[in-house]
């Protein structure tokens, strides 16, 4: 039996050459996982924005991603957005066109 067909991991302190491969802890920012680099912020933006009322205005949601100091990332979704008076699903609509057009769906996510 070679080394090749044994199916244990290699003893501690004994790693796989280094080939270039991210380690575990550090993904490329192509491969985000949920929760990071501004996932689901702008899903929870809207969801406090239209918490209290119907209609909302872009300003208003620039200032609410401003006072929740979100990721830049999600700040320029925020920033692309027509000025206007929205209700919740033109709104909706808007952003995800956004982040659909960017190509940012994975790293932020869409808005429901």
């Amino acid at each position: 039996m070679t080394a090749r067909d044994e199916t244990h991991a290699p003893a501690r302190g004994q790693g796989f050459p280094d080939d270039g491969a991210f380690s575990v802890g550090s993904l490329p920012d192509s491969q985000v996982l949920p929760g990071e680099h501004g996932h689901g912020e702008l899903q929870e933006l809207v969801d406090a924005l239209f918490a209290t009322r119907i209609r909302a205005t872009s300003l208003d949601l620039i200032t609410q991603a401003e006072i929740r100091d979100v990721d830049p990332d999600t700040l320029e979704v925020v920033n692309l957005l027509p000025s206007g008076t929205y209700f919740r699903h033109q709104m909706v609509d808007q952003l995800n066109s956004i982040v659909t057009a960017h190509g940012w769906g994975t790293s932020l996510g869409t808005v429901g």
